[in-house]
């Protein structure tokens, strides 16, 4: 719509002579928009940079959109001014220049890039969005298990939240146990443990427990510290830890700690050893993550107590955790988790100690469908909106032959008249084409690739750690789009060969 009435505003404006006469009169040399240039470098550069060094899923969240906006910008005035910019270069270098295949396809060029670099910026943010939105959606939905065992560490999980240290954990597994020899099935693997975790404020190596609004936006500096036993953290992870006296700590962290101490509020722990935690092998989140190896459950109270002093009602609770996988299909496992839950409301642990804990129950194999639904959904969008942005990107690369076509006749048929060969004509016409439809799937194949680790980074919230089946969805339907759109680049080439007519026989 404001097209359109910025259109009926430029023909009121001119004069009917000039309209009548305007496909007569000789096409102006494009300027070249230094300043345009420069800001299209910069703010691509800058998206390349925010989505290539981002660390932890937060920030890339939070930056997702304001890297795509700088893409988007940096896209539009690289291809408007950049181009033209370049080709200018190129034209000022007399060697490569008054060469007879390099003449006429530069100057050709910066006339085309002039009428058509914004609709080849289109073509280029489309494509990239359709490249992002398939490979994120079916990535999510072909990785749905592998995100079923990050959200739900065990076919069954029970956890204690507390107020106070969980002294009921061993007559928890007992119970859970007993339960699930009674139904028949028998436990694979075993795991539980009990943690305490809050966030703090990374200052110069030192963790602050100061609430994140406090003083601004800390969403790149937060830190969350997870306090675990040895006993605990021994078998859990399989990792031997050493003896450790009071007050000393194992720290294991995947981005490295450099000091031989670490302050946590008023306290400073010395530490015994320094562990690294992958996170090739790990959530993604666990970039975040320090995790520290105390003695006993006695060694966290001092901590409970200034962290709930400060976040009050927010402050995190002590939190044990047991996650159980066990034999049988889908069905069975249900039904043994069903039993699970009967048990532990029959033997009244659920209501607690005057209503300082809790339990909560979760049955991996019963949120399986809700799972399969809600990543079906994503899948169903994606597809969706992918279909949408191509049938634009089809539309646009239609339009832009016809509207060429008719455009270049005139000016293929006066290379003719001057002395070119039909063959040299036909020659440089696909060139040009050649390298003005390439453009932008090439530049939309690099802005997806530069996005690669922020997407994974987001992936991650979503529960998909799996890098390298998004790596290969990503490949994949970047190899899928590319034959779709050389397709419809050879489909409206024939349209555009038919407008300019004898010059291409």
């Amino acid at each position: 719509m404001l097209t359109f009435i910025y259109n009926l505003f430029q023909i009121q404006l001119a004069k009917p002579v000039e309209l009548l006469h305007g496909s007569s009169q000789g096409e102006r040399e494009p300027k070249t928009k230094k300043l345009m240039a420069i800001v299209g470098i910069v703010t691509l550069a800058a998206g390349y940079y925010m989505a290539i060094t981002v660390d932890n899923p937060v920030t890339a969240v939070l930056l997702f959109f304001v890297a795509v906006i700088l893409v988007i910008i940096g896209t539009y005035f690289i291809f408007m001014a950049g181009s033209i910019a370049v080709l200018k270069f190129l034209r000022k270098r007399k060697s490569y220049y008054y060469k007879k295949k390099h003449f006429v396809a530069v100057s050709g060029l910066i006339y085309r890039m002039k009428q058509n670099a914004a609709g080849l910026a289109s073509i280029c943010i489309l494509s990239t969005m359709v490249l992002v939105v398939i490979s994120s959606t079916v990535s999510m939905y072909a990785g749905l298990d592998d995100e079923l065992a990050t959200r739900y560490q065990g076919d069954i999980g029970v956890s204690i939240i507390s107020e106070n240290p969980i002294t009921e954990g061993d007559t928890l597994r007992e119970l859970v146990n007993r339960t699930i020899q009674q139904e028949n099935r028998s436990i694979k693997e075993e795991q539980g443990m009990m943690t305490l975790t809050f966030s703090c404020i990374s200052e110069d190596g030192n963790l602050v427990i100061r609430k994140h609004d406090d003083e601004g936006d800390y969403s790149s500096d937060i830190i969350m510290l997870r306090m675990i036993t040895r006993e605990d953290y021994e078998e859990a992870y399989n990792v031997r830890v050493p003896e450790l006296s009071d007050h000393e700590v194992v720290l294991v962290t995947s981005d490295g700690y450099d000091k031989d101490t670490i302050t946590v509020g008023d306290y400073t722990y010395p530490i015994l050893q320094k562990q690294h935690f992958s996170s090739e092998n790990g959530h993604w989140m666990d970039n975040q993550v320090y995790y520290m190896v105390v003695n006993s459950v006695e060694d966290m109270a001092p901590l409970y107590e200034a962290q709930k002093e400060i976040y009050g009602k927010n402050a995190s609770s002590y939190y044990y955790s047991l996650y159980i996988d066990i034999d049988g299909n889908k069905e069975e496992k249900i039904a043994c988790g069903n039993a699970v839950s009967a048990a532990i409301g029959a033997s009244g642990m659920e209501e607690g100690h005057d209503g300082k804990y809790y339990i909560m129950i979760e049955n991996r194999a019963e949120n399986e469908d809700s799972f399969r639904q809600m990543y079906g959904g994503f899948l169903f969008l994606g597809i969706f909106l992918g279909i949408l942005f191509l049938m634009i990107t089809v539309l646009i690369i239609f339009y832009k032959q016809i509207s060429e076509g008719y455009e270049d006749k005139e000016r293929f048929a006066i290379m003719e008249k001057v002395g070119m060969s039909n063959a040299e004509v036909k020659k440089t016409i696909s060139a040009q084409i050649r390298m003005v439809f390439l453009l932008p799937i090439v530049t939309a194949a690099l802005h997806v690739l530069a996005a690669f680790p922020m997407i994974r980074m987001i992936l991650a919230v979503m529960n998909l750690n799996n890098g390298r089946l998004f790596a290969y969805c990503l490949l994949g339907t970047i190899a899928v789009f590319t034959v779709i759109y050389l397709l419809v680049y050879k489909m409206t080439s024939r349209t555009y060969y038919r407008i300019v007519g004898h010059q291409i026989r």
